[in-house]
């Protein structure tokens, strides 16, 4: 788990890339004055989440036990587009993309191939069905307390990610898991879709 200090409050999450380049993210920096501006600054986390698959994906949040949902518990993300959403500063879950949604068609009460919530657009602290990739946080707005962040696969795969804290420092690493591992996976431990092919 990469640490970080509680005023990094920016992250950029990306699906399927490798090393991130993030104008995008400093065009929609907000440069601030007066006391009162960098209060509500530090009480809250900017997440911004950037698809970079040839696909549409649905990422979902869900909170750790006590912490409230973030973005609605889900949203729709085309190809090729960034979204940012809040966090309290004070505040711990999970991201994860969901893939092959249609929330019209239920298949066994489930919308999406992978990361499904009930069937649900908007997760709303309902955990993703396996296998997915998940980026985790915890994060800290008392400066004496650490936050974290990091890429997991302990609930399977299903698609490469990225987290960049921001602004970025030396000691601050992009976490994830860059490589498309369903080509190394054992048959027995894979998901396959209808078709035979992986989820």
């Amino acid at each position: 788990m990469d640490r970080l200090s509680s005023n990094y409050g920016q992250f950029l999450v990306a699906f399927k890339s490798s090393w991130i380049c993030l104008p995008e993210v400093e065009d929609k920096l907000l440069f601030i004055t007066g006391a009162k501006a960098v209060v509500e600054l530090w009480k809250h986390a900017h997440f911004y989440v950037s698809n970079k698959c040839p696909f549409p994906i649905w990422p979902a949040t869900a909170p750790n036990q006590g912490f409230p949902v973030v973005a609605n518990g889900g949203f729709y993300l085309p190809s090729g587009r960034l979204r940012k959403f809040q966090a309290p500063g004070d505040s711990s879950g999970r991201i994860w993309a969901r893939t092959g949604c249609n929330f019209d068609y239920f298949n066994d009460g489930r919308a999406c191939e992978t990361g499904d919530c009930n069937g649900r657009l908007e997760c709303a602290g309902v955990i993703g069905v396996p296998p997915v990739t998940l980026v985790e946080f915890t994060l800290q707005v008392d400066k004496r307390q650490p936050s974290f962040y990091d890429v997991s696969i302990v609930d399977g795969y299903n698609l490469p990610v990225s987290v960049t804290p921001y602004p970025t420092a030396p000691k601050y690493y992009i976490g994830g898991c860059f490589s498309d591992i369903k080509k190394e996976c054992p048959g027995e431990l894979a998901v396959l879709n209808e078709l035979g092919t992986f989820s």
